[in-house]
């Protein structure tokens, strides 16, 4: 079993994780998801939130865009950082549960044509992927 966040914007997965006003903790394993709990980020200070993403014992962050500073953070850390999705947020869970969280269809326009090919481009995202 593994734990994973997503920054949610209502149902949304949210466009920024250093704005997201809750986070949605989901307890994952090759079955699927077995509990869920959404956790507000209200008046947290955006410094604040790769501790309270790490203190849930999340291993994978799914956002849409994440300032580079937090993404080291995580990463070194031990935390997977999916940055640059977009969409409900249910349905990007259940991709990723799935293995199925590809680029095609959940990143951000205009995170294609990053140079180099962004950072997971073309991988599929997912429990032990």
């Amino acid at each position: 079993m593994s734990t994973i966040a997503i920054a949610t914007f209502n149902d949304e997965v949210s466009p920024r994780f250093g704005m997201s006003p809750s986070l949605l903790v989901a307890e994952v394993d090759q079955g699927g998801v077995v509990s869920e709990r959404v956790l507000s980020l209200a008046g947290m200070h955006p410094r604040s939130l790769c501790g309270f993403v790490m203190s849930q014992g999340a291993k994978t962050l799914i956002c849409g865009g994440i300032h580079e500073r937090f993404q080291r953070e995580l990463e070194i850390n031990g935390v997977n950082v999916i940055w640059g999705v977009i969409g409900p947020y249910k349905k990007a869970l259940d991709e990723y549960v799935r293995g199925t969280l590809t680029s095609d269809r959940f990143l951000c326009p205009g995170r294609k044509n990053r140079g180099g090919g962004g950072r997971r481009m073309g991988r599929k995202r997912g429990p032990d992927r």
